[in-house]
């Protein structure tokens, strides 16, 4: 297309925002950051613009004559953040400010945040990556980041009974630690694996929900549900059965429900609405179904969504982050996976980005790439979110707290921890 003169219909926000960066909107053509949104006459005949004809919508540069879909400038959206960013790193090195002092800990003094899912018994955060050790544990130092970014409760997730026994001992030794009980639902064969049989996993998995509520740290049951993606892991029969299985230790246990859901929606809900008294409240964590979906979640009262980094893929994604309501949104990492990345639709939102080094540089006061980490993680992910819902960070994270108080811990009052 090479007519400058568009349809003034307004674009799609959802699109709108994937080619914003703190409010300003660099053409991919010219570079120029004199892009206008819905531009008239009076804008100036030198401005790009971004318009909307019928379904289409575009953006057009004043200099080279050309036009771009708007659903297709992310990439190139990203690249050239990708530039903006190496120059900026660049230019803080030379003035010999550390980078790794960000945004983040200026957040800290304002925003309390809960990451209600972190896989903190990863092996990462031992130092080691696909059976090799790389470095030194540094679990320590990764919590003391993010403490110091603002997170105040982190939930440690649970695969199997192994774990939730690690994750509940690991939640004791810090008043800002919980953690979760429950079978992922790639992990189900173990069940039938266990030498004393799968009724008695499930009763060792009661055993630590009841140790671990009497002492006020096993704060939902999971993770578990469905995943149709990785049926290589365990079959899609004995996720189910065993999915249906777990809901008797919510039951028993009254626990909010840490969900896992990949391609399973219909399969999920439905043995959810077949068993209405096997629980009250959950969440459906690191949600990247589409908006039909998240509206059939968040049809069943109770349950909330939560997104994180993987959630944040594609424009689809930031699309139905848009229509979610607040109330019924939580933010977690899934730490150390799912981080933003820079070829994510999220990538024009996220400020904040430590510095990182590769796990063979290991330095103890650096992040070490490739791996998330709650600190840094939530930050990033409540930037994205916030932009993509065009609301002010401090009202989604005050937003965010409350629905994760009410629904991991209730017997305390939201509204006094804000």
């Amino acid at each position: 297309c090479t007519k400058p003169a568009l349809c003034s219909t307004p674009a799609p926000s959802y699109l709108l925002l994937s080619a914003t960066r703190n409010q300003n909107q660099y053409c991919p053509y010219c570079a120029s950051s004199n892009v206008n949104v819905n531009s008239d006459s009076t804008s100036g005949a030198s401005a790009c613009m971004i318009r909307a004809s019928g379904s289409r919508t575009s953006l057009f540069c004043s200099s080279h004559r050309k036009c771009i879909r708007l659903e297709r400038l992310s990439q190139a959206w990203r690249s050239a953040l990708s530039r903006d960013r190496l120059s900026r790193k660049r230019s803080t090195a030379a003035a010999g400010v550390d980078s790794t002092i960000t945004a983040a800990t200026t957040m800290s003094a304002q925003l309390r945040l809960c990451d209600i899912g972190a896989n903190l018994m990863d092996s990462m955060y031992q130092g080691e990556y696909h059976g090799k050790s790389a470095h030194a544990p540094d679990l320590d130092k990764v919590l003391e980041r993010a403490w110091s970014s603002g997170v105040e409760r982190i939930i440690i997730t649970a695969t199997n009974l192994q774990e939730a026994r690690n994750a509940l001992a690991l939640a004791k030794t810090d008043d800002r630690l919980f953690s979760t009980v429950g079978v992922h639902p790639t992990r189900c064969d173990e069940f039938e694996k266990y030498s004393e049989g799968p009724e008695a996993y499930m009763a060792a998995l009661m055993d630590v929900i009841k140790e671990g509520r009497q002492c006020g740290k096993v704060v939902a049951v999971g993770e578990f549900g469905l995943d149709n993606d990785r049926l290589n892991f365990c079959s899609r029969e004995t996720q189910l059965r065993w999915f249906e299985k777990q809901l008797e230790l919510s039951k028993r246990s009254r626990l909010p429900l840490f969900l896992h859901m990949r391609a399973a929606c219909a399969d999920l809900l439905a043995i959810l609405r077949a068993n209405p008294d096997s629980f009250t409240t959950g969440v459906v964590h690191s949600f990247d179904g589409t908006e039909q979906e998240a509206q059939e979640v968040l049809g069943i009262p109770g349950l909330r969504i939560g997104i994180n980094g993987c959630s944040m893929k594609t424009d689809e994604n930031l699309k139905v982050i848009s229509q979610l309501p607040l109330d019924r949104l939580l933010l977690e990492t899934d730490a150390p996976w799912c981080e933003p990345r820079p070829t994510h639709a999220s990538a024009p939102f996220v400020k904040t980005i430590p510095a990182a080094v590769d796990k063979k540089k290991y330095s103890i006061d650096k992040l070490v790439k490739g791996r998330n980490e709650p600190g840094s993680g939530m930050v990033k992910v409540l930037e994205a979110v916030s932009s993509i819902l065009e609301q002010d960070q401090q009202v989604v994270a005050d937003a965010v707290w409350r629905n994760s108080m009410d629904l991991f811990f209730p017997e305390v009052d939201s509204r006094k921890l804000i």
